[in-house]
């Protein structure tokens, strides 16, 4: 039995040196860690040495109570995470969109997706909407989190002999700092950009008309509850003079907060509102007893299916770094409508599977007397989760507006000449459309044959003489209700317009209309995560078999199999008692 031990052992390691080349992740929308009550190290240590009270008039429990704190080191690692191109600092500049308008390099995002310039080339003294303008955005996350965590496990020997129960819950304050670093040579511009990621920029009115950014703000959060609570049915399969094995069901009881995707790196109390079903063991294997001298090995493992659930998580554009943080615009909105924050739209409800997950470890426990020293090895994995709607999309009706797109682009002749699908307009006059225009209103409920209407405004109705008060009525309406269509993407969708018409679609209505295809669910899905940590503790046994007490400290330290999991140390002090 010891050999197979020892064999364990080796096979954790092992497994752990398959993963020294990290993987990284980049323009991200999500993260969730290993949630706080998964915390073998902390659970196990020295609670072994916590006996049994054997007065036959005792309650046959035992308590034990652990403070903690942990703090994460892997700063840079999450800031390539949620921003783009594996960067941890992006700069993003305003190009200019006269003719020739140059494009987008690949992979980058223009300052225009960001902050609206409807005519950047001509922005005058508003250095924020000029040509040129540049911003640079650094991020270095770190979370910080305490607590107190709690357990209590009870000998139902009196039933079944060797059953145990075992309940246990951290109960945790989480402090998420993004370390946010906005800069800019122009003042306005650094302030202004701080202010549409932490969700306080909009323009109300106007060619440049955007709303708040109202879902993944980037500002710092925190979050207090209980972190999930475990219950264990354990049972003593072997006891043997060499050690003992025990065999056990288990459950996860999701208590955490439910994240709404108000925050991007939302602090997450718990494993996301997730039931989880499975099993766990422990082995003590005696490797020596010498006098007072005592040595053993301790492996412990827990197994949980974590099964579905729904979640708000913020959605991706595909192709689109940052996408999530370009501006669309909506079909049928009316006149005036400010551009919306994708993110605004692609914050949705989704059904989450993150599967399997496993907690293991192995260690090393030597007692001399009272005092009792723990060395060990932790290793965490979760399943990459699996994602889906909950929800139809709705196709063509969201699109990313071109750079130049006029939010409020006033009815005159020019505009009505730019409209597609008006074959006789270049025949009527502009002393004939001007009193058209100035009887044209928005919005309108009816429609009608909009070439016909304009005929009819031609000197005598398509002969001679002025325009009727009842013609200009009649294509004012007409009129009005194609306009209507232009100033809204929805006249986009699958119309070609003409070269001088600047209310575009960014990249054509292929590229920049947002429909189911385009959602980016990888962007909002966790990935697979492996952790591995280092862990020791130190303390005390007293009183023997009268009130069995235990107390000491701890800690560890948690590297990061990739830049999606958190790089933390740990510490902890204990105390337990068995009566």
């Amino acid at each position: 039995m010891k050999q197979v031990s020892m064999k364990i052992l080796l096979a954790m390691l092992a497994l752990s040196a398959a993963q020294v080349q990290a993987v990284r992740y980049t323009n991200k929308t999500q993260v969730a860690f290993k949630p706080q009550g998964v915390n073998l190290p902390m659970a196990d240590s020295l609670y072994h040495r916590l006996h049994k009270a054997h007065d036959a008039k005792r309650w046959n429990g035992k308590i034990q109570a652990s403070p903690f704190f942990q703090r994460s080191e892997n700063q840079r690692d999450l800031g390539r995470l949620l921003l783009f191109n594996k960067k941890d600092a992006v700069s993003l500049k305003r190009l200019t969109l006269t003719a020739p308008a140059p494009l987008v390099p690949a992979g980058e995002v223009d300052f225009g997706y960001v902050i609206h310039s409807n005519n950047p080339a001509a922005a005058g003294g508003d250095i924020m909407r000029g040509v040129d303008t540049t911003f640079n955005l650094k991020l270095a996350p770190e979370r910080t989190s305490y607590g107190l965590s709690l357990g209590y496990e009870h000998d139902l020997g009196h039933f079944v002999k060797g059953l145990h129960f075992q309940v246990s819950a951290p109960v945790v304050h989480i402090q998420h700092h993004l370390n946010k670093i906005v800069t800019s040579s122009d003042a306005e511009t650094q302030k202004n950009v701080d202010k549409y990621f932490s969700g306080k920029f909009q323009e109300a009115a106007g060619a440049n008309a955007q709303d708040f950014l109202k879902k993944a703000i980037l500002v710092d959060q925190r979050a207090v509850g209980v972190a999930d609570v475990e219950l264990e049915l354990n049972y003593d399969a072997v006891h043997r003079p060499w050690g003992c094995w025990h065999l056990g069901v288990g459950l996860t009881l999701p208590t955490g907060n439910t994240p709404d995707g108000t925050y991007a790196f939302q602090p997450v109390v718990g494993n996301n509102n997730h039931l989880g079903i499975g099993a766990q063991s422990k082995m003590v294997v005696d490797l020596l007893s010498h006098n007072e001298h005592h040595a053993s090995l301790h492996t412990s493992a827990r197994y949980r299916y974590l099964l579905e659930s729904d979640e708000v998580r913020t959605l991706g554009i595909k192709d689109r770094n940052f996408g999530q943080y370009h501006l669309l615009a909506k079909t049928g909105s009316p006149e005036g409508s400010m551009l919306q924050p994708a993110a605004n739209i692609l914050t949705m409800a989704v059904d989450v599977t993150p599967g399997h997950q496993f907690d293991g470890s192995a260690s090393l426990a030597y007692s001399w007397r009272k005092l009792s020293v723990d060395l060990g090895y932790n290793l965490f994995f979760r399943n990459k989760e699996s994602l889906r709607l909950r929800n139809a999309f709705a196709d063509n009706t969201y699109a990313i507006v071109n750079r130049n797109y006029n939010a409020s682009r006033p009815v005159d002749i020019a505009f009505l000449r730019a409209i597609p699908g008006f074959p006789d307009i270049g025949a009527i006059g502009d002393a004939n459309l001007a009193p058209v225009i100035a009887a044209t209103t928005l919005p309108t409920a009816s429609k009608g044959s909009v070439v016909t209407a304009m005929a009819a405004v031609a000197p005598g109705g398509g002969g001679g003489g002025a325009p009727t008060a009842a013609n200009i009525t009649t294509a004012a309406t007409a009129i009005a209700t194609r306009v209507g269509e232009v100033r809204q993407v929805n006249f986009l969708f699958g119309v070609p317009l003409s070269a001088s018409h600047d209310n575009l679609i960014d990249g054509g209505a292929a590229n920049g209309v947002v429909n189911a295809d385009k959602l980016d669910l990888r962007a909002a899905t966790d990935e697979r995560q492996m952790s591995h940590a280092i862990f020791a503790s130190v303390g005390l046994a007293m009183n023997g078999e009268e009130t069995p007490v235990i107390a000491g400290i701890g800690g560890s330290y948690e590297f990061a199999g990739a830049n999606n999991g958190l790089e933390q140390w740990t510490v902890w002090a204990k105390a337990g008692i068995s009566f």
